[in-house]
């Protein structure tokens, strides 16, 4: 037979187990959330939910954002970026994604600087609004990567 104080201590700890459970859902749901976020914010719009594996690097020096976004989606979801930003093919543009204030994520593995050298980006540089977008895909890994600054 149990006490009232042993049946509260049971109930009291499977429920502090299922509290701190609870946190570490709420905790990485919203790390995982707020590069969605972060991502819908540079672009202007939601997201598609095809974009998958979002990793940003974001820096601020003197209020000059620039955000470098590496993440997998289709074919059809950079057609739909490319419309809704009206963005448009720039051979001539070679290392853009190096191009902001800071230097870019040159050591992180998410993050293909040889394929941003090499390939053609999608671009729009807003001279009114002094901010400019690059975007590569990869559609053979089906990875994109976007480079977003103010100048």
């Amino acid at each position: 037979m149990s006490t009232p104080f042993i049946t509260w201590g049971k109930r009291h700890g499977l429920l502090s187990l299922y509290m701190l459970l609870g946190l570490v859902l709420i905790a990485c749901s919203s790390f995982f959330l707020s590069n969605r976020y972060r991502l819908g914010t540079v672009l202007g719009f939601t997201p598609p939910k095809d974009i998958k594996n979002i990793t940003v690097r974001s820096d601020d020096p003197a209020n000059k954002e620039a955000h470098w976004f590496s993440f997998d989606c289709t074919d059809s979801t950079i057609d739909y970026i490319k419309q809704k930003l009206q963005l448009s093919a720039q051979a001539s543009v070679s290392g853009a994604h190096l191009a902001a204030p800071q230097p870019a994520p040159e050591t992180a593995t998410w993050w293909d600087n040889n394929y941003a050298d090499k390939a053609t980006p999608l671009v729009r540089i807003d001279n009114v609004k002094q901010a400019a977008v690059y975007l590569w895909y990869n559609a053979a890994k089906r990875k994109a990567y976007l480079f977003s600054y103010d100048f």
